[in-house]
């Protein structure tokens, strides 16, 4: 069934690539080949692994799958304390746990991968309505695919590809279609759609005109979309407020670190600044949009994300009105963030595979064992809760004893990836190798992989 839906989706999109003719066929290569890369790391692969953010939204997704609950413990916000998913929009968290039929992680990575796939072809359709160049196209598409990449089951992923399915709609003239991308963007990610909105109007005011069509989608979509929400719509709103409250106050990392050296999209606070100064050359009114950039973006350095899908709106403008040269100047800017990004992530993850071979299953097998051996755990990380579902470990209604509070005996559990060096202070940091190299050059401190460093407390020197 898998290969199937596989071999259906690279047909589709071999067929999209044919559809832009020549003048694109080089840039559809490249764009399958990329896919193709990123198939084998996370279909394959299963990785990167789900840690921070990526592991809140999934095993919420695995709890919907499984069990029908829409939230988890993994980021238990919730002031019921029922650890309810109250703290984001939910379309994409609801959605990767409704269409996974078989409520599997491998079903997880095809979605997450579907949807970088789907995109890609939205971008090319868009390119060919548009007539953009090789370079504008190839720009904006690998740089996509690396944002998609780097967010993972983030929901700003699907938002980048409602704001491609967008612009397409503009470019047709499917206004109530517009408008019911904006309700679910707005159902998706609200701050990305507030966003989005304030920038469509300024740079396009002609839209003004259309306010019903757009205004009518956008409402019985959102309407509809918050009817299918599990929860009180209010405790959502008040979820929203106590996860803004709790954002402010991070402050792991810069501007430098997450705008121009994020390894992931290296660079592309340039690619931002180039589009919105393309943007301000058209329309100086969007100079009004520097303060709600700033208080969304830069003033919080972590939620950098929110202005991501934004980038690629901005992009599509700047391609759109800009003269050829420009435009492909952007096209090549873009295509180097991508290419980096891409390439870093992408080798990461090959290297990890064939280094360590199969973490999931490995790392499933010792959570296994220790559950056999009566061990409790004190923490966890929310990647435990895909590797070892029957143990409930991210779910509300945990089993008892799967779970420890207070038990001197109880287990402190950590992620390899992202993390070079163990925690625990009984072991050394040198115990277990996690770092990827070749020969005796390291290139990574960590590896990509589902690998794990067990704390005992017990053996506490």
């Amino acid at each position: 069934m898998a290969s199937a839906w596989i071999r259906g989706a690279m047909m589709a999109l071999a067929g999209s690539a044919a559809a832009t003719g020549k003048r694109y066929a080089i840039v559809s290569t490249v764009l399958i080949a990329a896919l193709a890369v990123r198939f084998v790391a996370e279909v394959v692969c299963l990785l990167p692994s789900p840690v921070g953010d990526g592991g809140f939204f999934i095993t919420a997704s695995a709890n919907y799958c499984r069990s029908g609950f829409l939230g988890t413990t993994a980021y238990a916000i919730d002031p019921t304390g029922q650890s309810r998913m109250v703290w984001h929009g939910f379309v994409s968290t609801m959605l990767f746990g409704v269409a996974s039929a078989s409520c599997s992680v491998r079903s997880y990575y095809f979605l997450l991968w579907l949807l970088q796939a789907s995109t890609l072809g939205a971008v090319l359709i868009l390119a060919r309505r548009r007539g953009y160049s090789g370079p504008a196209t190839a720009g904006l598409a690998l740089f996509v695919l690396a944002a998609q990449t780097a967010s993972g089951f983030r929901p700003e992923t699907l938002a980048m590809l409602l704001v491609v399915l967008a612009e397409i709609a503009l470019a047709g003239g499917w206004y109530w279609i517009i408008g019911a991308l904006a309700g679910t963007l707005l159902c998706t990610q609200p701050t990305v759609a507030g966003i989005y909105s304030l920038s469509t109007l300024i740079l396009r005011p002609e839209l003004l005109k259309r306010w019903l069509p757009i205004g009518v989608g956008a409402v019985l979509t959102a309407t509809t979309l918050l009817a299918l929400y599990p929860f009180p719509v209010a405790d959502l709103l008040t979820g929203i407020r106590l996860q803004a409250v709790r954002l402010v106050g991070r402050s792991d990392g810069g501007v430098l670190t997450y705008y121009f050296l994020n390894t992931a999209m290296p660079g592309w606070g340039i690619f931002l600044l180039a589009a919105a100064t393309a943007a301000v050359r058209r329309t100086p009114w969007f100079l009004l949009m520097v303060p709600v950039l700033w208080f969304f973006g830069p003033r919080v350095p972590p939620v950098f994300y929110n202005l991501v899908p934004l980038t690629v709106m901005l992009i599509a403008v700047a391609f759109e009105r800009s003269p050829p040269a420009l435009a492909n100047w952007l096209g090549l800017l873009g295509i180097g963030v991508g290419v980096l990004g891409l390439g870093f992530v992408s080798t990461r993850d090959l290297m990890t595979a064939y280094r360590y071979g199969d973490t999931f299953d490995a790392t499933s097998a010792r959570v296994a064992r220790l559950a056999l051996e009566g061990r409790t755990f004190d923490s966890v990380p929310p990647m435990l809760g895909l590797t070892n579902p029957d143990l409930r470990l991210m779910e509300p209604l945990a089993r008892p004893g799967t779970m420890s509070a207070s038990a001197p005996t109880g287990l402190n559990v950590f992620p390899v990836n992202g993390m070079p060096r163990s925690p625990c202070p009984a072991e050394s940091p040198t115990e277990t190798p996690v770092s990827l190299s070749i020969g005796q050059k390291i290139l990574f401190n960590s590896n990509s992989g589902w690998m794990i460093y067990v704390c005992d407390p017990s053996r506490r020197e």
